[in-house]
């Protein structure tokens, strides 16, 4: 009886010394955010980095970025770098991803949709004229981002092309290495005009929309999200895509100028 009161005892012990070290470190580990890499096309760096607050509120998740064109974005996916979730802003490069099976193609979705447009600086004090002009109002460059790796470039080309403009002015174009900076450089002055998405002019206080290229000039230009095949936290990147694609999201992406895919 008194082994069995002695060994009863120091099981007691033992159970007490396991609670008071692992419960305080559970405690903590809960209350960490987890952590989540996210490749995003420069063109949604608002929106994205205005959603990360209140996923991070809300899922208790951190979102870590990595703004850049898509092409570049698909291009270091290639190499290895490690990414939980991409967005892209062209179906061109997520086929490519696809195709270098990086992805896992059941949680591929196309949630929103822009505008190409012709912008201006906000100073320029008329703006009489339609695309089809532009060759003869062009007085420095057309700046767009580099189409060779920048979706909205590779759209505005297509769109010159398609309205039978593109010959007059291939000579003239000022490639940049994304959307962003092809803003910049009208924004500062050194282009009288540029091809930029709707969402990017809207940001702006210094450039306007001098005409809005019609959808039929070009492919939609519809934004696709996946998951990493590779991904070791594919159930919480499921939760963030899903929530920043979902209804609780869609006022801040119509807010920056998005509208949902048809």
């Amino acid at each position: 009886m008194r082994n069995c009161k002695k060994h009863l005892k120091n099981w007691i012990v033992i159970i007490c010394l396991i609670s008071a070290c692992s419960g305080p470190s559970n405690k903590n580990n809960a209350g960490q955010p987890e952590e989540l890499t996210i490749f995003v096309a420069a063109s949604l760096t608002d929106v994205v980095t205005t959603l990360a607050d209140s996923i991070e509120k809300n899922l208790n998740t951190k979102l870590k970025l990595n703004l850049a064109s898509s092409g570049t974005l698909a291009r270091q996916l290639k190499e290895g770098m490690t990414c939980d979730i991409y967005f892209s802003a062209s179906k061109r490069w997520m086929d490519y991803v696809a195709e270098k099976e990086l992805i896992d193609t059941l949680t591929r979705i196309t949630p929103m949709q822009n505008q190409l447009v012709l912008i201006a600086p906000e100073s320029m004090e008329e703006v009489p004229m339609a695309i089809t002009t532009l060759p003869e109002v062009l007085n420095t460059r057309l700046s767009l981002g580099d189409p060779a790796h920048v979706p909205a470039g590779k759209y505005a080309v297509e769109a010159l092309q398609s309205m039978g403009i593109y010959d007059q002015l291939k000579d003239r174009l000022l490639p940049a290495k994304d959307v962003g900076s092809a803003l910049m450089v009208v924004e500062v002055g050194e282009a009288d005009f540029g091809v930029v998405y709707k969402t990017d002019a809207l940001k702006s206080g210094k450039v306007k929309v001098a005409a809005v290229f019609p959808d039929s000039a070009h492919l939609p230009i519809v934004y696709h999200t996946a998951i990493m095949k590779e991904s070791e936290k594919k159930k919480t990147a499921q939760k963030v895509m899903n929530y920043l694609t979902g209804e609780k999201s869609r006022a801040t992406w119509i807010h920056y100028g998005f509208t949902p895919a048809q």
